[in-house]
């Protein structure tokens, strides 16, 4: 494996086999994932999260359950990866998982014939749980099957609603 997993590998002492050795779930089947257009997801998100610079790529798109995100987080070495200051920190834990889960999702639905993009990104912003400890992070999110707005920490895989820390929370930009 080479290009940008290589470079992290490099960059912060990850051992070979941590990232190139991923055994994946399987992919839920299309009649578990919910599928819909650019314009669709666009509402739902900014009906959520309000006001946020937000950017889809992607004409149409499907949506997880959460259970499939979870196994797929359980089988992802990406929290195993060591954080370092602005050399790998929230930004490329961010991009790495993106990356990973696009890789399992275009692997598994690809082989089905699939022509949608996953509801999967990465949102900046101050995004903190508390009003006394502001939080510029770079995390992850999905759009739930059931409707809901996750947002998934990489450093540690724990999943959280949007709704539940959103007062206190604010999302600069988001990228599908």
């Amino acid at each position: 494996m080479g290009g940008f997993l290589s470079k992290c590998r490099r960059g912060v002492g990850v051992a070979a086999d941590v990232l190139d050795k991923v055994a994946f779930p399987l992919l839920p089947s299309e009649d578990q994932m919910t599928k819909m257009t650019n314009s669709e997801l666009r509402t739902r998100i900014l009906k959520t999260v309000g006001t946020t610079d937000l950017h889809l790529n992607d004409a149409r798109y499907v949506s997880f359950p959460k259970e499939s995100v979870e196994e797929f987080l359980a089988s992802s070495r990406i929290d195993a990866i060591k954080y370092q200051r602005d050399q790998f920190d929230c930004d490329d834990f961010a991009a790495v998982l993106r990356g990973e889960f696009l890789q399992w999702f275009g692997t598994g639905l690809g082989r089905r014939g699939g022509d949608h993009g996953a509801a999967f990104g990465v949102v900046y912003g101050d995004l903190r749980t508390d009003m006394d400890l502001p939080r510029y992070h770079a995390m992850n999110f999905f759009w739930g099957t059931d409707e809901v707005l996750y947002i998934i920490e990489p450093q540690s895989d724990a999943i959280t609603r949007w709704t539940d820390f959103a007062d206190n929370a604010k999302s600069w930009y988001m990228v599908l």
